[in-house]
């Protein structure tokens, strides 16, 4: 629509008063009531004007994208960053990641500009834009459709983009977590980023503060027997920490010391506090996750110089290598280490496909 002259007029109006009286618009334009009604009609038909009974104002600005991921920013920020604060207490320099989207996982973003030597892979330009700041981070960005409002990327070929590698850990939100064991979302199209990660990841990490327990959400994304940690920002509540337990998922409490809960019995389950990040990298370091290893997505790629291509070959060269200082250790079969020394991880180049 096209304003005439006169509508003009009446639009300044609104706009320099704020809210008129459709009486006084008639008297300050020299017109009728009836004209005066009949603009509006049309101009709030337009969307240009917001009438309520006698009068009208201008209508209230929609809320951009912008201005809506701000709100959830600021919504528990405190617990985000406690939870962030933890996660990245447990990543050591050096790792490989896959990050989804939320606010929750940009917290994380935040405060893994304080690590070293860091490859991550994201479908997130949120994350993106500020991991672009970090000088220590390889940074690879999926392509696909991009969601406005919280500036996901999503689609087949973004899925397609993330199984083409292999990362330590993969860390993603979530709307709700349900009584029933279920991780809940709200949106069906971002499930298949999600499985890609889950799947491309040595171990995936669910990051949800207390406010996600019992809530819930219209899509089943996962469950949590999928998941090897839970962060949160506060112990759980029943029956979540029975559910963990089941599920062999430990979980940390993010809080001012980064204390480290996990879930310990079938029945009732306890949570122990350890103070610190030297239990989970224990953890991390014993499954292998301490080395930089972002890999391409080949089950059949060649081994490396040096490297044993298989168990048994480890195993063939055991008595050459076990008198030498510093060099591997070998791993038996059936997973009992050689002499009583902890099998070394193997290093993967940084490849892409």
């Amino acid at each position: 629509m096209t304003p005439n002259p006169r509508q003009l007029k009446l639009l300044e109006e609104v706009r320099v008063r704020g809210a008129v009286s459709v009486e006084r618009l008639a008297e300050r334009l020299g017109v009728t009531l009836q004209t005066v009604r009949r603009d509006v009609l049309r101009l709030a038909e337009a969307g240009l004007l917001a009438r309520f009974h006698g009068g009208v104002s201008m209508p209230a600005a929609r809320p951009s994208a912008s201005d809506e991921w701000r709100k959830r920013q600021a919504l528990r920020a405190d617990a985000k960053q406690r939870i962030a604060q933890a996660v990245v207490a447990a990543i050591p320099d050096g790792s490989s990641l896959m990050l989804g989207v939320g606010t929750t996982v940009e917290a994380v973003a935040r405060e893994l500009l304080r690590r070293r030597r860091l490859s991550v892979v994201t479908h997130s330009l949120h994350v993106a834009a500020v991991l672009a700041e970090h000088p220590d981070c390889r940074l690879l960005v999926a392509g696909g459709l991009l969601r406005a409002r919280d500036r996901g990327v999503e689609g087949e070929a973004t899925a397609a983009f993330l199984r083409s590698f292999k990362v330590d850990i993969a860390l993603f939100s979530a709307i709700g977590l349900d009584a029933d064991g279920t991780i809940r979302d709200q949106d069906l199209r971002d499930q298949k980023a999600v499985q890609a990660m889950m799947g491309q990841a040595r171990e995936t990490w669910l990051l949800a503060d207390s406010s996600k327990f019992h809530r819930a959400a219209l899509v089943a994304s996962h469950r949590l027997e999928q998941v090897q940690h839970l962060f949160t920002d506060a112990p759980p509540p029943p029956p979540f920490p029975q559910l963990l337990a089941q599920a062999g998922v430990p979980w940390t409490v993010g809080a001012e010391a980064a204390a480290t809960g996990a879930a310990i019995g079938a029945a009732a389950a306890s949570a122990t506090a350890t103070a610190g990040r030297g239990a989970v990298s224990r953890q991390l370091a014993g499954r292998g996750l301490s080395e930089p290893r972002i890999e391409a997505a080949d089950e059949h790629a060649a081994p490396e110089a040096g490297q044993a291509p298989d168990a048994t070959a480890a195993h063939q060269g055991e008595e050459a290598d076990a008198g030498e200082a510093g060099g591997e250790a070998a791993r038996e079969t059936g997973s009992k280490a050689a002499d009583g020394v902890a099998a070394a991880p193997r290093s993967a180049a940084l490849s892409s496909s």
